[in-house]
């Protein structure tokens, strides 16, 4: 399978963890907003580094997928798939032709959804150029699933709390993900 990496055509509206929850999370009164810019940006480093890892969505957006052949859209490198609105391809002259969305369904569930032809309908044929198959789809968590928030705030807390880039009189050391954020995502990974 030859996929391109998705591109975000649309982002979520909003974080899918809040900053209420991350400030309770890392002990902070609700009406103290001295560090309201600093965990907000740590919030959505978070959720952006979960979605890297995971190959998941953790809050509805619209994306751009790009394959090199129909075949690779038996399963789709992300999740969890919504919808599709546009199902494209481009010929090898450089031709692009829109697939009627009554020609294709998507199949599977979860995690694991895909794009086959509809019955009675086969994939266009043809040379096709390297990342010609394009899909557009709605993709995202809604809601967002408990072990997936919890390791959103355990990474914000993280963060949060190893933000000084020196600390005085202590030995100098990677900050490693804590397993127990690994454990969390196990079961949300998209393995192609």
């Amino acid at each position: 399978m030859a996929w391109a990496a998705p591109i975000t055509l649309s982002g979520p509206a909003a974080e899918p963890v809040t900053l209420a929850e991350a400030k309770a999370f890392v002990s902070i009164d609700a009406d103290e907003a001295g560090f309201d810019g600093l965990l907000n940006g740590f919030l959505g480093a978070a959720r952006e580094h979960t979605e890297n890892m995971t190959g998941t969505r953790l809050a509805v957006q619209q994306v751009l997928l790009r394959a090199d052949t129909f075949a690779d859209l038996v399963r789709l490198p992300i999740g969890p798939v919504a919808a599709v609105s546009e199902l494209e391809w481009e010929a090898a002259d450089g031709a692009v032709a829109t697939i009627d969305p009554a020609h294709y369904e998507l199949t599977g569930a979860g995690l694991a959804r895909g794009l086959r032809p509809a019955a009675g309908y086969t994939w266009p044929q043809g040379a096709l150029r390297a990342g010609a198959v394009r899909v557009t789809a709605t993709v995202g968590f809604d809601p967002l699933p408990g072990p997936l928030r919890t390791a959103v705030l355990i990474m914000t807390a993280d963060q949060f709390a190893h933000r000084e880039s020196a600390v005085t009189g202590a030995v100098a050391a990677k900050i490693p993900t804590s397993m127990q954020v690994d454990a969390l995502l196990a079961n949300y990974r998209i393995w192609l």
